[in-house]
């Protein structure tokens, strides 16, 4: 007499209820996502990486500014290779990205050797050595110093939306005109009021 073989039943499939449903959203400092043209991107994880590549890059384009505006105000030295129109639109830079870092490199190395052999000549390499970490880990860990005695990099920044060129901040018809020319007038400020104060700083703008 044949067996028979009983037929397993299919298992049915676990039915995850509603509210177990994964729901993200992006926190409030994200920028505007153009995955689903929305302020509140709800569609985490598939735009979320794209907000957060959205934040890297203003924060790299910010510190790139920063640099080609410290080196220009401070020392008067401007690229001459200018920026692409639309490269530069977006990054904000005037000067072509490498070569203002090319300056920034060498300026760096220029002064530090300066202010090093000076230390080492006074006796004062450990404290200048403690001052500098002190500065570069408060930069890295939590951003830029944003203001000094003469150039302050904060405050209301001029942007722009992405490849246009008027400035969403102040109005102006190129964003990267009005930054400059907003830095350059608060750093003529500043050494007016450091003149006026007794430290007799003279530059050239």
């Amino acid at each position: 007499m044949p067996t028979v073989t009983a037929r397993r039943q299919p298992r049915a499939a676990a039915s995850r209820p509603r509210s177990a449903k994964r729901s993200a959203s992006p926190s409030s400092d994200l920028p505007f996502c153009k995955k689903c043209d929305s302020l509140r991107c709800r569609n985490l994880p598939a735009h979320g990486k794209a907000l957060k590549e959205q934040r890297d890059r203003k924060l790299a384009r910010d510190v790139h500014q920063d640099a080609e505006m410290i080196v220009k105000l401070l020392f008067g030295w401007c690229a001459e290779k200018s920026q692409s129109k639309s490269n530069g639109t977006s990054a904000g830079l005037c000067g072509d990205k490498l070569h203002n870092q090319r300056a920034a490199v060498a300026v760096l190395l220029r002064l530090g050797e300066k202010e090093y052999i000076r230390a080492v000549q006074e006796g004062g390499l450990e404290e200048l050595q403690q001052e500098i970490s002190y500065i570069a880990d408060a930069a890295s860990e939590h951003g830029p110093l944003r203001s000094g005695k003469l150039i302050n990099l904060g405050g209301d920044r001029c942007d722009n939306f992405e490849k246009l060129s008027p400035c969403t901040v102040h109005g102006h018809d190129d964003w990267r005109q009005c930054r400059a020319e907003r830095m350059a007038a608060n750093f003529a400020a500043n050494l007016q009021r450091l003149e006026n104060d007794g430290h007799h700083v003279q530059a050239r703008l």
